[in-house]
């Protein structure tokens, strides 16, 4: 078991590396402070929703791979449901509204929790660039992964038939075994997030 789990975990981090030049990783401080907004409009702060682990989609409701994406984002919230992780969606910045953000929420039956980052500042804070974009960090704030969900898209306008690496899904079922990759990332491909000077 031990020399298949090593097998997996140099899998990963060859593909890690192959995928393109890698993210840095953002220093992760304070992130409990931010305030986010929830559906209804009322402030929420992050560290009020962190788990032991924590798995963070940056979506755009006019983006179709963040539509794409929704289902992959459902899937591995089923996956970890009886385990410490929280899995939020994230809207970076004011451009949509509580409904239209709703709308898309039930348009592509998006089951994880949707929060809308409307002062930019978890934004900022993560360096999220595009959408769809994935971050995986522990409790006390620890990156683990940032970047591709996996490895569908490979240039803009450009997908596999077939999905064969599952970035987000590996890194969340390695440190849920006690076995935390080290720290990854790849480029994320998707919807320029605009953020405002």
């Amino acid at each position: 078991m031990t020399k298949l789990r090593i097998f997996f975990s140099l899998l990963l981090a060859v593909a890690l590396l192959a995928c393109g030049p890698e993210e840095k990783q953002p220093e992760l401080k304070d992130l409990e402070r931010i305030a986010l907004r929830n559906l209804q409009g009322q402030e929420v702060l992050l560290g009020s929703m962190l788990d032991s682990l924590n798995v963070l989609y940056f979506f755009a409701p006019e983006c179709p791979l963040s539509e794409n994406y929704c289902l992959s984002a459902n899937l591995l919230q089923e996956k970890t449901a009886s385990r410490a992780v929280r899995h939020l969606v994230v809207v970076p910045g004011d451009y949509y509204s509580a409904g239209a953000v709703d709308s898309f929420r039930r348009q592509f039956d998006l089951r994880v929790q949707v929060i809308r980052d409307t002062s930019w500042a978890l934004t900022r804070a993560l360096a999220a660039r595009v959408t769809p974009e994935v971050f995986i960090f522990t409790n006390d704030q620890k990156m683990l992964y940032r970047g591709a969900i996996d490895n569908w898209v490979f240039a803009l306008g450009k997908k596999r038939q077939r999905i064969t690496e599952f970035y987000a899904d590996t890194v969340v079922v390695a440190a849920l075994n006690g076995k935390p990759l080290e720290a990854g990332s790849t480029r994320a491909i998707g919807c320029t997030i605009e953020i405002p000077d």
